[in-house]
């Protein structure tokens, strides 16, 4: 509506400016006709009068000629016919007797001698024209016309008028006319197309726009169509490809897990050697009978103690292997750390290396737990294959604000920390940590996936991980959370 609206205020200027100069060209043409219409009647009536006074004085005396001349003015209206004898000063205008040779127009403001106005209203100007009359050889005086322009303004008034209606009504008419084509035309095709990229920018492409117009609209109202069956066909491709890119994750995650299964494996056969052999050997005690009253009942509570020992060993490493989909919620980030720590524990152990956990407060996030779990169990067991025998590893959870990609504001994060006191890192190797398949591990203990694993997972959950390094200190690695969604 605003383009039509626009375009019928362009046309109304256009139409405007050419009736406007084609009215004013006109008026001035009719106003250069009507006085050379009314010098031409000047001289035309003048002329025949001079004949006629110049006859009529040598044949019947001045008297009779002067009564030709009141006769004229008596019967012409609009003009004003006078005689004005040789060397009079009564005049309209003053003559120079000398110089009258023809006829002499002017136009003037004139009055009567006693001030009045010559038939017409103040300040309207006046034609005079003298035209000499002789005879004989003398000259007898001049024939005096005067009319004033007033029918001559009238009239321009008129045409002025009748140019200002004609402009309007065309003017109004072209409006009305470019205002229904724009609408209809432009006005109505431009707002399906705007509500057409309205619903395309809001992830809605919707039916294909159907506009009968072979023009310029016709043509933008197809390629949109097309480009919607485009941002359509890509939009599945992109999403069969993140769904087979996150299957893959989960697939490289899971395999990443079952990995770090292995290696804890050994830890836990170690583990549960102990409390079988308990089982094992209080049991037969039980069968051969060589205990007895409160004895068995004490031997029974100790079979039970170490078989819920085992059980709990057991179902912390399926938990751990088994493969979940994720889901985020509002979890206790220490729980989750403490169990992981729980879980490496014998590990650690095997390897003569201190797991400590420094946090016992309650720290929450908005994490899935399994992917946690996942992670700071990959944190740790790097930094226990980086830590040498007789070494301590830290753990700590805790709350922090930060800033976060693309926010001015420091938002409030969650963090588990991992410090280690092994080797350390190079900056180079600290640059390429956690690229996929990168490792500086001997060949058979890893393939360099685990922290590409735990950095992926740590993205998707909206936070990052950072690492601080010193080559023979050993190295921190921080994992921040988002405190919420």
């Amino acid at each position: 509506m605003k383009l039509a609206l626009r375009v019928a205020l362009a046309v109304i200027a256009g139409v405007v400016l050419v009736l406007g100069g084609f009215g004013y060209v006109r008026v001035h043409r009719e106003i250069m006709l009507l006085d050379s219409d009314m010098r031409k009647d000047h001289a035309l009536i003048g002329s025949t009068l001079a004949v006629q006074v110049s006859e009529t004085w040598f044949a019947d005396g001045p008297s009779r000629a002067t009564a030709v001349i009141t006769l004229a003015d008596n019967n012409r209206e609009g003009v004003d016919i006078s005689w004005v004898p040789h060397g009079s000063t009564q005049t309209l205008l003053p003559i120079e007797w000398q110089q009258l040779k023809g006829i002499r127009h002017e136009i003037v403001l004139l009055t009567r001698p006693g001030g009045e106005l010559l038939r017409s209203e103040e300040g309207t100007p006046y034609l005079v024209t003298h035209i000499p009359v002789t005879g004989r050889g003398q000259l007898l005086g001049a024939v005096q016309l005067a009319t004033s322009s007033e029918l001559r303004d009238r009239y321009v008034r008129s045409s002025i008028i009748s140019s200002v209606i004609a402009t309007v009504v065309m003017s109004i008419v072209a409006a009305a006319a470019i205002l229904a084509l724009g609408v209809w035309l432009i006005g109505r095709p431009l707002a399906r197309l705007t509500e057409k990229a309205r619903r395309v920018g809001a992830g809605d492409p919707g039916e294909p726009l159907d506009l009968a117009q072979n023009d310029e609209i016709g043509f933008l109202a197809s390629e949109m169509n097309a480009m919607c069956d485009r941002l359509a066909a890509a939009n599945s491709k992109a999403a069969a490809e993140a769904a087979a890119r996150q299957r893959a994750q989960e697939q490289l995650r899971h395999a990443e897990r079952l990995a770090t299964v292995g290696r804890l494996a050994a830890g836990i056969a170690h583990e549960l050697g102990t409390p079988l052999n308990i089982v094992s050997g209080r049991a037969k005690m039980i069968v051969r009978g060589k205990v007895e009253g409160l004895a068995v009942l004490e031997y029974a509570r100790s079979i039970a103690d170490q078989s819920e020992r085992m059980t709990a060993s057991i179902r912390r490493l399926l938990d751990f292997s088994r493969r979940r989909e994720p889901q985020k919620q509002l979890v206790n980030l220490t729980a989750v750390t403490s169990s992981c720590v729980e879980l490496l524990r014998h590990e650690a152990e095997r390897q003569n290396i201190e797991l400590v956990m420094e946090t016992s407060e309650e720290i929450r996030a908005h994490a899935d737990p399994g992917q946690l779990d996942q992670v700071t169990t990959n944190l740790v067991v790097n930094a226990l294959q980086a830590s040498p025998p007789g070494s301590t590893i830290r753990i700590r959870t805790g709350l922090t604000k930060e800033l976060s990609a693309g926010s001015e504001v420091a938002e409030p994060f969650a963090f588990v920390r991992v410090e280690d006191e092994g080797t350390g890192m190079t900056e180079e190797v600290r640059k390429q940590v956690f690229e996929p398949f990168f490792t500086t591990k001997p060949a058979g203990q890893g393939v360099g996936l685990g922290l590409s694993v735990a950095f992926g997972i740590v993205e998707e959950h909206g936070g990052w991980i950072d690492v601080q390094s010193t080559p023979g200190r050993g190295s921190v690695f921080s994992v921040y959370i988002p405190q919420e969604a």
